[in-house]
């Protein structure tokens, strides 16, 4: 039986990942149908945003006793990283040839039934236990309120780029009743 806290958290979370994912999936529509791929999104070009955001929202789900999952084939690993090394000492290197955007895209949507997958699993137990990733010494619960915050932070980086080209994405603040 589901405690009432944590039928609340799974409501808040489906919803508020829901919306995020679906924020930067609009938004990846709107640069492949304008032809924005390579418009900066800070001193990166928006498909790096793109790719990164969708990746590290999916990497970020992978529930903390799975391996977590390895880049796809299809993207140049450090462009995942927007353009940063792996490794000690980070300096900028070459991210070569944006991907096709079909595989960005299913990636995303492959990332947003994951989500909704992974809330649906979580327990009271498994949110107040660890995140699953040694770098981030906070519980499950807190987060997925970081993995939400970075994927709307990146999707807000897209808009901005969108709004300058008087494009206006639809913002989907919560999933709606089904």
């Amino acid at each position: 039986m589901m405690t009432p806290t944590e039928s609340l958290l799974r409501i808040a979370f489906d919803s508020q990942y829901f919306a995020a994912i679906s924020t930067l999936r609009a938004a990846a529509i709107f640069v492949r149908d304008n032809d924005l791929f390579l418009e900066p999104i800070a001193t990166r070009p928006c498909w790096e945003a793109l790719l990164h955001t969708a990746y590290f929202t999916h990497f970020y789900l992978t529930p903390a006793a799975e391996p977590h999952p390895e880049p796809p084939a299809w993207a140049n690993k450090d462009a995942l990283s927007f353009g940063w090394s792996w490794d000690p000492p980070y300096t900028r290197v070459d991210t070569g040839d944006p991907p096709a955007f079909d595989p960005l895209l299913a990636l995303i949507d492959e990332t947003l039934d994951k989500a909704r997958t992974v809330i649906s699993n979580e327990t009271e137990d498994t949110l107040n236990g660890p995140s699953g990733f040694d770098w981030l010494p906070i519980t499950r619960a807190e987060h997925h309120i970081y993995n939400i915050r970075h994927a709307q932070h990146h999707s807000a980086q897209i808009e901005a780029m969108l709004r300058k080209h008087d494009l206006d994405p639809q913002w989907i603040g919560r999933r709606k009743g089904e």
